[in-house]
């Protein structure tokens, strides 16, 4: 079983990708719809994925940070196994 956090195995790019494609087509639907409760049911799910794509946008900066730093291993008395020498 996989030990490592649900959100440090998200794709942020790939997932704000998606989000951004959803967005547009949710806005070319809402435009192109008639009746005001399917334009408000658009403009919530509009909102929430607005919301959405601002959280990912923040971890994504933060999963960056830690990315990017610089982290020393000591490996002092490590075993490594014969066969990989």
């Amino acid at each position: 079983m996989d030990s490592m956090p649900r959100q440090a195995r998200i794709d942020a790019p790939g997932a704000l990708h998606h989000i951004a494609s959803r967005l547009e087509f949710l806005q070319t639907e809402k435009n192109a719809t008639i009746t005001a409760s399917a334009k408000n049911k658009y403009q919530k799910e509009i909102d929430n994925l607005k919301k959405k794509q601002v959280e990912l946008s923040k971890f994504d900066d933060e999963l960056r940070h830690y990315a990017d730093m610089k982290i020393s291993l000591d490996l002092d008395g490590l075993l490594i196994p014969k066969e990989r020498l």
